[in-house]
């Protein structure tokens, strides 16, 4: 049997599907379906060509377009959702996405305390799948002054909303595994979180336009792209602390997220900022910069950068060796071999709590990280699902195993 096909050991396999097949069996007709019958326009040739070979089905399917049609539809749905308000912010929801349609805001808006809006808006954004969520002001100097164009050129940024929504998607540690060199996992892993977090951002935007209120997708995946630093704002919206490699180290999933941002006026609640103790373990640590292999993050010490006191990251030569070998989003070293990047499990996010609150354990941390893991962990092969058949020796497995724990 496959390895992807098993299932628990309790759960019995059969040769034969458990439905009985009594006659041959005939192919369906899509046009058979009711709704797909009811999206046939009276006196088109469809629908004659249609109901001259079902006639039995035209009275039913008359009557079934009596109700309800679209206003009655659009009457009913507000009067269920005069109950429940903040249900209005997913109509049309589900349809297809708009992803930066700061246009289309609902004429009637919905008033609700900040601390219950807020509270509101990060149920969504987990709903659709986020895995952190933080709200805080905009910081007028995280907003880009010029924007650039498809076509090349740039245009300023004026930016009036007030509030920023933070989301975050965390990468999957397989892939992060896989990830400690050259090799399609991030990439194929970085295709996956910018997918899913734009998609949660667009219809967290369309929740908030729907209650009446302006809201701005801000990622360079959208057609308009970002007018906002994200990172930034991210530390201002308390979801973790900047670390030496110029990322964003978030408690749970360290470097390996991915986020993007909402702007809106719709009044919050924010959230604080924290202190995980990131600037003094990167300071001991230094693994990021050792296993850089263009020696774009700093060994040194911080920096003053635009008025903000940071490590240096040479962009430039990272960018360049990561097209050079295929793809912006190829190496993943310092993100995959960050101590922080590791299983969501209580061993290490007790790890993480006690790096956070007892300074002087952050040095023999790093030590057992480096005796456990490697001073420079190895690359470990890709998902089985992504090399189905490919045997691996018992060594690779035990190592494997080992990193997972």
């Amino acid at each position: 049997m496959s390895k992807l096909n098993r299932v628990n050991w309790w759960t019995r396999r059969t040769e034969v599907p458990p439905y009985e097949v009594v006659g041959p069996l005939e192919r369906v007709d899509e046009r058979d379906n009711v709704i797909r019958r009811n999206w046939l326009v009276p006196g088109t040739p469809a629908y004659k060509e249609y109901y001259a070979a079902h006639p039995e089905r035209e009275k039913i399917d008359r009557r079934c377009r009596l109700y309800p049609n679209k206003e009655r539809k659009h009457w009913k749905q507000m009067a269920m959702y005069r109950k429940y308000p903040l249900t209005l912010g997913f109509i049309d929801n589900l349809g297809p996405q708009k992803r930066n349609c700061v246009e289309d805001v609902a004429p009637q808006r919905i008033e609700i305390e900040p601390r219950l809006a807020s509270e509101s808006i990060k149920g969504v954004a987990r709903y659709m799948g986020a895995d952190v969520v933080g709200i805080c002001e905009i910081n007028p100097a995280w907003v880009y002054s010029h924007r650039m164009r498809d076509d090349g050129f740039s245009e300023p940024v004026e930016l009036k909303d007030r509030y920023a929504v933070v989301v975050a998607v965390g990468s999957d540690f397989n892939m992060m595994l896989a990830s400690r060199g050259f090799s399609r996992a991030k990439d194929i892993e970085g295709m996956r979180t910018d997918d899913k977090k734009v998609t949660i951002v667009s219809r967290l935007a369309s929740y908030i336009r729907n209650l009446g209120y302006p809201a701005q997708v801000h990622s360079r995946l959208t057609s308009r792209g970002g007018g906002v630093l994200i990172q930034p704002l991210a530390v201002d919206a308390g979801l973790g602390e900047m670390g030496r490699a110029s990322l964003l180290m978030n408690k749970k999933f360290g470097p390996a997220v991915s986020m993007a941002v909402v702007t809106t006026d719709m009044p919050l609640a924010v959230d604080k900022p924290v202190d995980l103790g990131v600037r003094d373990f990167c300071s001991k640590c230094l693994k990021c910069a050792e296993c850089c292999p263009t020696k774009s993050i700093s060994f040194g010490d911080m920096e003053v950068i635009r008025g903000v006191k940071l490590w240096r990251f040479d962009a430039e030569s990272c960018y360049r060796l990561r097209m050079a070998v295929g793809d912006s989003h190829i190496c993943g070293r310092c993100v995959s071999v960050c101590p922080w990047t590791k299983p969501t499990n209580i061993i290490h996010q007790t790890a993480a709590d006690i790096a956070i609150h007892f300074p002087f354990t952050r040095r023999p941390l790093v030590w057992i990280d480096d005796f456990l893991y490697g001073r420079k962990p190895r690359q470990h092969p890709l998902p089985g699902w992504l090399e189905p058949g490919k045997r691996r020796s018992l060594k690779q497995k035990i190592i494997t195993a080992f990193h997972k724990i």
